[in-house]
């Protein structure tokens, strides 16, 4: 029976292997000998992209405590129930071993895995914020080293190492990993991760090996994500039914029959019930606190067109370039800005090379990528906000890594031009010259159109030298590459000029693909320079949708408030309950045992903890004060404005 997998374009050779869909050796012409196997890593292209790593994880883990500043109340919540886990094993309203961390109240309910991260540092810390943003900071530079790697398989070295350049400094990403919220760094490391687990197993699954392991794998993955973030539940649904379709294409490319998918589905479906088991289990013993925060967020559909027109223009609009590209400095959920401007030509030219359908990428890879950006652009759709970065941010990972297809066309481009300039002519520029020739020829023949004959001869060649140009075979190492391409022009020009011996020609055709390599990387760090520059320069982007006035305050009570009876913090943010808790010292066990009535039906306000009386605004103490008892001491703080004020006797220093 004919293997659809060893006779399309996208088949897998032998020497191919899994070392990128998007290299070419017919460019240049080139190749290995049969059963040799290219090597991609090298020590000097293995310490590019180790500092690339560091880079990233010093951008993640320095001066947690600083930029942004402290804390959200998202964050803090997180800490806090991360730190009473770790001394009670129960989140801070008292429920052991949760599934769900109640929060801000009944209408919170969020899944506890960032919480239960922070435990994990807790333990040895206790409350530190600095600490627990730092498990955000290992999450996303994990992530950059995933992306290079899968940038590697799918691109070759050089396009890989400036993709993790390009997440490395990302204005979203890069924020999002300094902070200890559950819906920044998570939602984008299980993205990535699904897509690498996804394609390994599809190409597994076309090379006709067993790979059932890896669809399990897969589907576990799919399965954990869905206890990371509220729109991770939906992601995770659709990736789930993303994983389902690529064995289904999988198994049809091979001509199998329906037997041969039950292997791949059941493991998926195994992995993806005992990873989401937790959120199972909590939708089963505790509905209501499980779906809470989607029925307080959720938008309403009128009808099917208005479904369609809602989620359809929602991800246009988190995926616009306005959006994406020039809103740096317009804070929203969070994030200062989205995404590099040096990525712009790059994603868009990503996506239209992902739509071609002579680029040589594999099925799988297209699929995967554009499914998978859809997938991360639609939880905002269902929300109210339609815009929205935070439940949008697994788009922050798979917009660098559609950046590094785009990389592809803008590097042949350059290819060309090099070649052309040195007098060398690709075979697709060939094709397309012809094409023209044989248009010109027509056109003096007989008028503008010309004979049919001549007319379909022309629109052939024309055919051809774009099929030419967009071809892309498995790699000799990395034989053309994009930038790789830079690399063999350089290679076939100086050949080809006669001005050196064969070893020096591959010697000057790497010494140009380094050189553009080199030029593009200083383009992106420059660009990443001027926005850490900008962000820690600029106060109120450091403490937007952050609270650093309530954590002064908190500070300067922790010696204070013990001379007086009762102190009135007049606080219009939001749980300023937590924020007192957190900085006075208050332990967890404290915490749940304290007088803590509270008003609101699904986010919870205190008005009262302990000895703190919480006011909206100062006219409420003073109605207060008056049916008081006139001997106690009060201490009475606005922690918007910085006033102080002491009622009654004075107190005992």
């Amino acid at each position: 029976m004919t293997n659809r997998a060893t006779t399309g374009p996208d088949s897998t050779d032998s020497n191919g292997g899994e070392h990128g869909a998007l290299d070419d050796r017919s460019s240049v012409g080139g190749g290995i000998a049969a059963g040799e196997r290219p090597r991609l890593w090298s020590p000097r292209h293995s310490l590019w992209f180790v500092l690339a790593i560091v880079l990233a994880g010093v951008l993640r883990l320095v001066a947690l405590d600083r930029h942004p500043e402290p804390v959200n109340e998202d964050e803090l919540s997180n800490i806090y129930d991360g730190w009473s886990i770790a001394e009670t094993g129960a989140d801070r309203a008292g429920r052991r071993w949760p599934i769900l961390c109640r929060g801000w109240g009944p209408g919170d309910n969020r899944p506890a895995l960032m919480a239960w991260l922070c435990a994990g540092v807790s333990a040895f810390t206790g409350f530190s914020v600095g600490g627990c943003r730092a498990v955000s900071g290992v999450v996303g530079t994990i992530t950059v080293a995933l992306v290079a790697w899968w940038g590697v398989g799918v691109a070759g070295r050089r396009i890989a190492l400036l993709g993790s350049l390009l997440l490395a400094v990302s204005p979203w990403h890069l924020l999002y990993s300094r902070l200890a919220h559950e819906g920044t760094a998570l939602p984008g490391l299980f993205a990535v991760a699904i897509v690498l687990l996804l394609r390994s197993a599809a190409m597994a699954n076309d090379r006709v090996t067993h790979s059932t392991w890896r669809w399990a794998a897969a589907g576990l993955v799919i399965g954990l994500s869905t206890n990371a973030y509220g729109a991770t539940r939906l992601t995770g649904l659709l990736f789930a039914v993303l994983a389902a379709a690529v064995v289904v294409a999988s198994c049809w490319r091979r001509e199998s029959r329906l037997r041969s998918m039950l292997a791949p589905v059941g493991g998926i479906a195994f992995g993806a019930l005992i990873g989401a088991g937790p959120q199972i289990w909590a939708s089963w013993t505790d509905y209501d606190a499980f779906v809470g925060r989607a029925r307080m967020t959720q938008t309403a559909f009128f009808g099917w067109l208005d479904a369609v027109e809602t989620i359809g223009g929602s991800v246009v609009a988190n995926l616009s370039p306005r959006y994406l590209f020039y809103s740096f400095g317009e804070p929203d959920r969070l994030a200062a800005g989205r995404c590099s401007i040096v990525a712009l030509p790059l994603f868009y030219a990503g996506l239209i090379w992902l739509c071609v359908p002579w680029s040589g990428i594999r099925w799988y890879d297209r699929v995967l990528l554009l499914a998978g950006l859809l997938i991360c652009a639609c939880p905002p759709a269902f929300t109210r906000a339609n815009v929205h970065s935070l439940r949008a941010s697994g788009c922050a990972v798979l917009i660098p890594m559609i950046c590094v297809v785009g990389l592809v066309p803008w590097g042949r481009l350059g290819a060309w031009m090099i070649g052309m300039s040195a007098g060398k002519t690709p075979e697709w520029a060939g094709g397309l010259r012809g094409a023209g020739r044989d248009s010109r020829t027509s056109d003096r023949t007989s008028g503008i159109h010309g004979p049919p004959a001549l007319r379909a001869e022309g629109r052939e060649g024309g055919i051809q030298g774009l099929k030419s140009l967009a071809k892309i075979s498995r790699p000799p190492g990395e034989a053309s590459t994009a930038l790789g391409v830079f690399a063999q022009v350089g290679r076939s020009t100086a050949a080809h000029r006669g001005r050196v011996q064969n070893t020096n020609s591959e010697k000057r055709g790497d010494a140009i693909a380094d050189a553009a390599t080199a030029a593009c990387a200083m383009l992106i760090l420059i660009a990443g320079a001027w926005y850490v520059g900008r962000f820690t320069g600029d106060a109120h982007l450091r403490s937007v949708f952050h609270q650093p006035h309530m954590v002064a305050l908190g500070r300067w009570l922790t010696p204070r408030m013990n001379n007086y009876d009762r102190v009135y913090v007049v606080a219009r943010g939001n749980q300023p309950d937590i924020y007192l808790a957190a900085f006075t010292g208050m332990t967890p066990r404290e915490f749940q045992s304290a007088e803590r009535p509270v008003w609101g039906e699904r986010n919870e306000y205190a008005h009262r903890l302990n000895r703190f009386h919480i006011a909206r605004f100062l006219k409420d103490v003073y109605d207060d004060r008056r049916a008081a008892n006139p001997n106690e001491r009060w201490l009475v703080v606005d922690a918007h404005r910085t006033m102080m004020r002491e009622l009654g006797p004075a107190p005992n220093r």
